[in-house]
Order: C-alpha cells, then structure tokens, then sequence
C-alpha cells in the first residue's frame, strides 16, 4: 500500500514485523519513512483469509522494534532483525495519513459516537480510536488536547464509565503530563503501550472555542460550613476541599486573587473544623503554580484523583489591601530589626506619617508587628521625639478587638485626627513569639527563660516592663499571692495561673534589676485598682524572682483528638491512635496514666486501655508540631483542667509522641448501657443498641415509654425514642449475657430510675424478650418553647445565685448555654427573665468543674435589638457544637442599663450620652473609634433619622464621666468597652465627647481623581477620593455603597472594571479599556448612572 488508506499489513524487507515492543512512536515514524505524515492506527493479528494466506507464506524479519519518544527517525529506535520468537498472530497492520494529524488523533463523542465540533459540549475523549485514562491527567493536559482538536481552551473534565460505546474500545493513552511549559501535547509525556485502567477512568472533556473559561470556583467557608465573613477560612473549590500537596505561596496569591482579594497573607493545612472537613469530599490536588502564572488557569491541578486525608486541607486568609503599609523607623531614619524600637509609620497614600495612639492596644500592636513580618509585639509607648517625629499624622483610633485576624479588619481613621505628637506610638517588634504579653496601661509583663532571656510561652521568669523605664527588670515574691499570679497571667493573654514559685537564680537573672516588689493583689479584676506594689525600692535578691506558670485557655473535648495512620479521627474504643491536642501532637514529659485517663473522658471515652510513646506512627506525624508538654496530673485531679501542663513550649522530638487507646466501661456507674452488635456503647443519638444492666439484658415484662424515657436519660440523653423486643442474630453476644433486669415499673412522677420499681434478683424472662431502645438528644412535646423560668444562675458550689453583680454559671433547665451566637441584648434579656434589670457583663470558658456536671443544653441563641424577650430569640435546644469552654458565665443588675440618647448640642449636632429611667442622663460617649458609619446607625435607631455622620467632638460641661469608648456598630447590633477597663486608653474631657449629625437629605457626591492612568496594554488604573456633598452624609453607608455604583468611560467606550479596592471614600479602580487611547483621551465616571468626572470631554459635569 503506497497511498493513504484504511491501513494494510506491514512489511520489512521481504517479511513481517511482529508487534513486540511496538508503539505509537514506531508506527508514526514507520508512515514518515513511508512518505506520509503520520498513523492514524495499528492492530496486529489476522485480519482475513487474503492476509491469511500471505501471511502464512512470509517470514517474520522484525522483532522487538522500539522507538522512544526522544527518537526523530526509526531507525534511531531499537529492532532485531536475527531474531524472533512470533507467530503471525502477532503481525503489524498499519494506516497512515496525509490528513492534519491532530483531528485524527483526538476526537470528542458524544453519546452516539457523533463527534462533538461545538463549544461547550461535553464529550468522551478519545485518542486513536480509543478512551484516555485519567491517570496523571490535568488541566494543562485538557487545553493542549483541546487546542490540538480545533479549539482554544478547556472548559472542564472529569472521568466515568457513561456512554455504552466505552466498553467496546481500547484504553490507548494513559499517564498524561503536561507541564506549565509545554506548549503543544507532544512535548507532553504520555503512554500509548501500557495502562492499568478500566473505563470508570476514561476522561470527558468540554472545549471551548473561546479563551480560558474553566470553572475555577473558589470560596472561603467558617466552621459553622457558612461563607466567611472575613477574609479567613477552610479554603473549598467546586464545594470541596483543598489538599496542600504541591502547594506554595504563587498558589495562595492567584486563588485569593481569583476570589477578588488583592493578595494572600498565609495558609496552612490541618483539620481544625473536624467533623463538618469529614463531610466535605476533596475536590482539588497537586495544585502546582510558579513565577511565571499570571492567572490560577496556568496553573496545573488534579480534580479527578487525590491521595490525601482531611489533616491536609488548606485554610488560607487572604487580604485586600496591599504590603507594605506601615514600617518603622529608628534614629537618623536607621533601620529598625528585631527587637529594637522604632516610630510607627503609616502611608495613607500620600507618604508615611506618624500614627496616634487613640485607642491603641495590644491586639493593634501585635497585628501590625505580624504585618511587617515580624512574629509578634514586645511592647509599645507613646510619647514625642524631635529627632524622629515626622510633621504629618496619617493615622488614628487604631482599635483590634480580640477576634480581628489582620490590623485590617481592626477598625482605624484614616480621614481625620485630634492628636499631636506628644501621641505618637513606638512599636518594639520582635521574631519570637510574644503573644502572650499584655500590658496594663503601657507596663508590659513577660515570661522569660530562666536561663538565656528568651521569651517563652506557658512558664518562666516573670519580667517587669515599667512604663516610664524601658530596662526589663524580675519580679520579687515579697507579698505576692495567687490573686497577683492570676491576674499577672490574664494580663499576658492566658486565662489564670497555673502556679508559681521562687528560690532560684542564673546568671542571667543577676544581669537584670529587680523591677518590681511587694506586688499584692486584693482581687484579680484589674492592676492598678486591685494590687498594691513598689517600684521604687526593693530588698530582694534574685533568688526570690517569680517563676509563673500560666494556662493559656482551658482545653475542651474539641481540643484533643486521637489519629489514625490514615489521619482520620478515631472515634471507635482500644484502637491505637496519635494523640493531638489543637492539631499538634502531645509529648509524654511527666505523662502518666491519671492524665490518659483524663484526656480519654475528654473525648468521650470512660477510661484509657493503654499509652506509649513511639518514634514512628505516620508519615504525617513529622509535619506536626508539638503543641503539648509537661502534663502532669494526680490522683486527686477529676478533670484535666485541674492538671498541670505547657502549651506551645516545649523540648521534645516525635519520637516522644504518645500513643493512646481508650476505652468504654462495660459496668458504668449508671447501670444502664446501650450495646451494638459488635458490642461497643452506644454514644450517639438516635442509634438502636441493646439495652443492658451491669452487664445483662433488661426483659420488657413490665416496660414502657415511660420507663423508656427514664432510662435514656439515665444515661444521659434527653428523652427516648422507638423500642422494642426480641432475640436479634446481628448482636452474637446476647445469648451469652444473663438476664440483669426484669418487671420494670416507672410513673410518670419518676425521675430518676431508683424512683421506678424492678426486680434486678429474679426473673422468668428468655432472650426472646431483651429490650432494643433508641435515645434521643431531642425534647418532646412543647420542650422547643423557652419559658422565663427556665434559666438560672449557679455559683461555684452549685448554689442558685439571686444576689445582684455576682458572677455565675448561667444553667437552661438542667444544661448550660454554648456562646455560639450570643450578645448583649440576649444578656440582657435572660438577666430580665430572671428577674433582674439588665445584664452587667458576660464572659465564656470553664467556670471550674463546675461546668461538667451539667450537659450542654442550649445553643446559637441570637436576638437582636426589635425582640423584646428572649422568647422572641432564636435558639437551639439539645443539639449543639460546642465545648463547655464556650459556656456562657452572666452577671446580672439590679438597675437598668443606661441607654444611648443624643443631646441637642452645639448648632445642628447631638452629643452622644447615657441615660436611664431613674435618673436621667448618666454619661458621656468617648469619640475614640467612632466613626460615621456607627454614627448613622445612631442617628437611624435612636434618633429616628435617614442618615448620620460623625460631627466635631466637645467638652464635658456637666462633669458626668465617660461610659463607654471604642464604640461601633455592625449590620445589627452595636457595642463599646466600658470607659477605663484595662487596655483602653483614658479620654480627655475637654475635647473627645463624641457628637452626631443627623439628618434626611438625599445622597450628593463630591469627588476629585489623583490619577487616571491608561497603559499600553490597555490597563486602567484610577486613584480618587470620594466625598458627600451633604453636611452630616456618611462615607460609609451601606458598606460603601456608592463604591458599588462606579462606572467608568474612556474614549466613549465602557471600561471593564476588574476591582475597586479601599473603604471610606479612598478607592484604586482597576480594569481594562476597549482601547490604548483616542484624539482626545476623554473619560468619564459615573456613579449610580449620575456624571461626577470628566477629563478633556465636550460637556463640563463638575
């Protein structure tokens, strides 16, 4: 055959070729020598008697012919010519094409074996007339086979067994790789000869005939499964998670890119959101980006097959604002390192300046250090120094609340100052971890090594930082007690004092002074009103500096988990697991049997089978850290808060980790047991299990719902559900248990079983009548209403609390509260059901052991400011999320809670005051953090008003005191920290009472454009400043509204607009214009359709 055709028998020489070793290559190299352009298919075996015939009366003169892809001519590849070990059956049959090589290759089908030439069509994929396994395959791969086809880029693939036409075809290409540099298929890698795939993994493909479309879907989730209302969060693609095989940080940029971020901060990957990453498939992996993407589509992925486990997912916080925004300065402009103090600088666009120290905290402190890429604060002051004072101030009320994750999403002033340099704030940075420094007023406290002076976390040598010394100096114990070693730890972060000690010294103790003495605490609520100290003269030598030890919250069930070597959560008794504490593992220093007999009953087990520790468990278990150390625990501790233990510090390698099983007490000291067939308890709701009784069935003679219900919540459920009886093959043990229980009698007064009649000596029951019984954690009846009596308040003992601003567990029923969702107005509303006037502060965490008696009732209570009982709230009874770490603990009033009201003031303003119903106003609002936006949620809720804006600050004429500060509003709730609480900064009252406009006008804007840039390629770039035009409008109402209404024009085309970044009225536009330019440039914006800027246009707007 000496022309294209539908193929023909291959000759060599005068004989065959057999297909040992044959492949693509060989035969697309054989059609070249040939003269044509490529093979379009090969077979080899015998075809009919014509080739039969021939066949027979040929000899076989080639073997073994092998051609590498690297191979230009065939005969570079390998043959033998000698020798042979064929029979016919095994002859070449070849066709070869003069066509476009591509379109014979690859082809899309549809379900008829039609092939697909539209855009956006699925289809099956083949090559050569047969499937492509999936293997390997990704989306580089997808857009080189779509380009190959005709068309410009892929849209999507996947994989499955769909159309009957795959299982009468060949699997002919597998383990694709295409690389980020490959720019057509055959510089690919591929395998055309072997393959280990069936046809659930042949690939469909959708192509497009337009330029990249896949579908990149991206989404930042919270642990509630909820989109994130910040701008950190489980990282999900197409509504599954992300492995963080391959991934690096050009990954993290493009995807928050994609999301409309203007950057990536961090990631990381664990399982932080357990059971709700257990829900989720893995929907991404190998995700591998370099320099050189521009866009996530460059990027090379797999959507199809993953090798991971949840412990790998990605949780990633993007930002949207650029780097670089504050920095430090040292004298002279010198560089400020590591440890050093500098000025802080903020540029707001315009230059760096200085920055006030209004509402400065410790949380603002840390958050900028962490943004400059530094690890976390040392301290920081305020105060004035000509030699390094800048002449502008470009920031203020500067205010992080504890759950802010970036200095971004804390609330700042960036329009508007009342300082003066006397306020400027010196930061001291540092690359250690010093999260745990708090200060009191501007004095730091810190815990140090004993020995070389480095900040630890947990314990150490406690340092004093006094405000109006720099030079660190040790705390003597003279007159210290435990009340000063809480309140000391608070101070740093933690939640209280483990202990402390003294009586030993280093040589690095005697460098330093002793700073601080004769430190007593009457309570342990704030420094400077409950603890009395000296810092002016000691008599201590160092031999008598506090060592404290501190506990950094109170760990809860949620906190430890057991690891399989698969990296999944091992919920099932005495098997052996990794044992992890807040996803890092636990170091078996002073580890004992009393503290794995703790951590079980914290994860719900009753008791722990068995711990060692082992130097190998996973290949996972190297890219941990050890988060866990110095757990020491005694035979007198009942829960494993009351243990001993370092968080986060600690001196230990892997091969310390403890390994743990745990275990289920088949005769707890209820009596009841639900058994499953393999003859483990029952822990979950709603699940059938054999009911048992110190260790034998219970008979149903006698027994009914009521004693159903009796019974399940003897074992701590909350009511019951289905039950019946017989003998059931599945549970094999239960012939084998006697019988424990029989005649059951219970009324419906009785609470607990022992109120119930039984006969637990004798019975004439078989195994045909043993007790199945479901238990559930949902209420009957009406239990979903909430009633004003259903809430109390205990103390520490378990006693009711009736006394006013006393401090309490606050007790649904028989249950505590979870904090999910919780707020004030709910405060104050179950304060009033209890018969109080309004709550006086709330809190969450251990209240002591106190919490665990009781189970956890009630959950994501909400109300917002229009209920006006807690009845009308939402709220969720029995099922719940929670640890008792989230346990709310109230305070409640006896007087009413003094209410916002604005006062007429000066001209059209209103000052902003308190006032309640017995005595009228009763104080004052501090402007620190307030802002327009605040101010136009009070002028609507309290005043009636459309809108609101921020007006000048005033004196205090009056000489009542300032209330509240740091006061702001979200979409429904408002809130401030009461004026003088630790860490807030004291207002002046000559100058900072916060004041209002309030007012119904229509929406005017004032705008002036920086800078409006258009590049070759294009690309728009826009600075602008927008103003209202309205005295008293607020910049930021709606969320930035009218940022939402630009539209841009450049040369009478529209603008495609790709971001609009900033808040507050300072906007960067960016985007892509339908030209590089025109005669005149003219461009025009637009907002909500109104013409505000124009630049060399024939009609003047302005």
């Amino acid at each position: 055959v000496s022309t294209q055709s539908t193929g023909g028998l291959l000759m060599y020489k005068d004989g065959t070729v057999c297909d040992d070793s044959f492949n693509d290559h060989a035969a697309d190299l054989i059609c070249k020598e040939m003269g044509m352009k490529f093979a379009s298919t090969w077979s080899s075996g015998r075809y009919n008697s014509e080739y039969t015939d021939l066949q027979e009366s040929l000899p076989t003169s080639l073997d073994d012919l092998y051609c590498s892809v690297t191979d230009t001519s065939i005969w570079n590849c390998s043959y033998n010519e000698d020798e042979e070990n064929c029979s016919h059956e095994e002859d070449v049959f070849i066709a070869c094409s003069n066509e476009d090589e591509s379109s014979q290759k690859f082809a899309l089908l549809d379900i008829r074996g039609n092939v697909i030439q539209e855009s956006g069509v699925s289809g099956l994929l083949t090559y050569k007339n047969g499937t492509v396994c999936d293997d390997s395959f990704n989306t580089r791969a997808a857009d080189l086979i779509c380009m190959e086809m005709g068309f410009a880029s892929a849209v999507d693939f996947s994989s499955g067994n769909r159309y009957p036409i795959q299982n009468r075809m060949d699997t002919t290409l597998d383990d694709v790789i295409c690389g980020t540099d490959d720019s057509n298929f055959l510089e690919c890698s591929y395998d055309t000869v072997e393959e280990n795939c069936d046809h659930s993994e042949d690939v469909f493909l959708t192509c497009s005939h337009d330029e990249r479309v896949l579908d990149i879907s991206f989404e930042l989730i919270d642990s509630f499964g909820n989109s994130a209302m910040d701008d950190y969060g489980l990282l999900l693609f197409r509504n599954g998670t992300v492995c963080d095989d391959n991934f690096n940080d050009y990954a993290a940029n493009l995807i928050c890119k994609e999301m409309g971020f203007v950057r990536h901060v961090s990631w990381t990957s664990s399982q932080k959101f357990g059971g709700l990453q257990e829900r989720l498939d893995i929907a991404l992996d190998d995700v591998t980006c370099d320099s050189t993407a521009s866009q996530f589509s460059e990027c090379t992925f797999d959507t199809i097959d993953n090798n991971c486990g949840h412990s790998e997912d990605v949780f990633l916080h993007c930002a949207n604002y650029p780097e670089k925004s504050f920095g430090l300065r040292g004298r002279g402009a010198s560089r400020v390192r590591a440890d050093e103090e500098g000025l802080l600088l903020y540029d707001n666009g315009s230059g760096f300046g200085t920055v006030c120290d209004d509402s400065f905290n410790d949380r603002a402190g840390n958050l900028i250090c962490q943004e400059m890429g530094f690890r976390s604060m040392v301290s920081w002051r305020s105060g004035e120094d000509a030699a390094e004072q800048s002449d502008t101030i470009t920031l203020d009320d500067v205010f992080c609340g504890e759950d802010d994750r970036s200095i971004w999403n804390c609330s700042m002033n960036t329009q508007d100052n009342n300082c003066n340099h006397s306020e400027d704030v010196f930061l001291t940075c540092t690359d250690n971890d010093t999260s745990n420094n708090k200060t009191s007023g501007n004095a730091t406290f810190s815990l140090r090594n004993q020995q070389t002076g480095e900040i630890t976390m947990g314990s150490g040598l406690l340092i004093y930082h006094p405000s109006t010394d720099g030079t660190p100096g040790t705390v003597c114990d003279d007159s210290f007690n435990n009340n000063a070693a809480d309140l000391i730890c608070r101070m740093m972060g933690y939640d209280g004092a483990q202990r402390w000690t003294s009586g030993s010294s280093s040589e690095y103790q005697e460098s330093l002074r002793t700073a601080l003495d004769e430190v007593s605490c009457s309570d342990s609520i704030e420094f400077e009103a409950d603890c009395s100290y000296d810092t002016e003269y000691e008599d201590c030598s160092h031999s008598e500096d506090v060592i404290l030890s501190c506990a950094n919250g109170s760990p809860s069930s949620d906190n430890f988990k057991l690891l399989g070597v698969d990296g999944l959560t091992i919920t099932s008794e005495r098997t052996r697991g990794l044992l992890t504490y807040k996803d890092g593992t636990v170091c078996d220093d002073y580890f004992n049997n009393r503290a794995a007999h703790l951590i079980c009953r914290e994860m719900g087990f009753d008791t722990m089978a068995e711990w060692e520790s082992s130097g190998y468990f996973s290949d996972w278990q190297e890219r941990m850290d050890t988060n866990l150390d110095n757990v020491d625990c005694s035979e007198d501790h009942n829960v494993f808060t009351d243990c001993a233990y370092n968080e986060f510090e600690e001196n230990c390698s892997h091969s310390e980790d403890v390994i743990l099983s745990c275990a289920y007490e088949r005769n707890d000291t209820r009596g009841f047991q639900l058994l499953t067939p393999n003859g483990d308890a029952v822990r979950s709701s709603d699940t059938i299990g054999l009911l048992t009784y110190n260790g034998g069935t219970v008979c149903d003679d006698g027994f009914d719902s009521t004693a159903a219900n009796v019974i399940c919540r003897e074992m701590g459920f909350q009511s019951a559900g289905n039950w019946r009886s017989g003998a059931d093959s599945e549970w094999g043990m239960q012939q084998e248990l006697p019988i424990a229980l029989d005649d059951i009698s219970c009324d419906d007064g009785d609470e607990r079983f022992r109120d119930c009649s039984y006969d637990d000596e004798r019975n004439d029951c078989g195994h045909g009548e043993d007790v199945f019984l479901t238990c559930s954690n949902e209420y009957e009846g009406d239990s979903e209403v909430i009633e004003p009596g259903d809430f109390t308040m205990i103390d520490r003992k378990g006693n009711q609390i009736n006394e006013t601003d006393a401090e309490g567990l606050l007790i649904f029923r028989d249950g505590t509260v979870c904090d999910d969702g919780f707020n004030d107005i709910a405060a104050d509303l179950i304060c009033r059901a209890m018969g109080f006037q309004a709550s006086r502060r709330w809190r969450n965490g251990m209240f002591n052991s106190t919490n665990e008696r009781y189970r956890i009732l009630l959950d994501d209570v909400y109300c917002n400011k229009s209920m006006e009982s807690i009845e009308e709230c939402e709220f969720v009874v029995g099922d719940h999320n929670c640890g008792h770490s989230e346990d709310v603990i109230i305070s409640c009033s006896s007087e009413s809670r003094a209410s916002l009201v604005l006062v007429p003031g000066d001209g059209q303003s209103f000052a902003v005051g308190f006032a309640t119903e017995e005595a009228g106003i009763v104080g004052w609002l501090c402007d620190d953090g307030f802002h327009d936006y605040t101010a136009g949620e009070l002028c609507s809720s309290v005043g009636g008003w459309k809108y609101g804006r921020r007006a000048p600050s005033a004196a205090i004429t009056d000489g009542l005191p300032f209330l509240k500060t740091n006061y702001t509003c979200d979409y429904e709730n408002c809130r401030g920290v009461d004026y003088g609480k630790e860490g807030t900064h004291l207002c002046n009252p000559e100058t900072e009472r916060a004041a209002v406009y309030c007012f119904n006008s229509i929406i005017q804007y004032d705008l002036k454009v920086q800078s409006f840039d258009v590049m070759e390629n294009r690309k728009v770039v826009i600075k602008l400043r927008l103003k209202y035009l309205k005295e008293g409008e607020l910049f930021s109402e709606h969320e930035d509204s009218a940022r939402d209404g630009i539209t841009v024009n450049f040369c009478d085309a529209p603008v495609k607009i790709r971001g609009i970044f900033g808040r507050d009225g300072r906007y960067k536009i960016t985007g892509k214009a339908a030209s590089a330019g025109c005669a005149d440039d003219c461009w025009s914006i637009f907002i909500g359709g109104g013409g505000y800027r124009h630049s060399t246009c024939g009609v003047n707007w302005e």
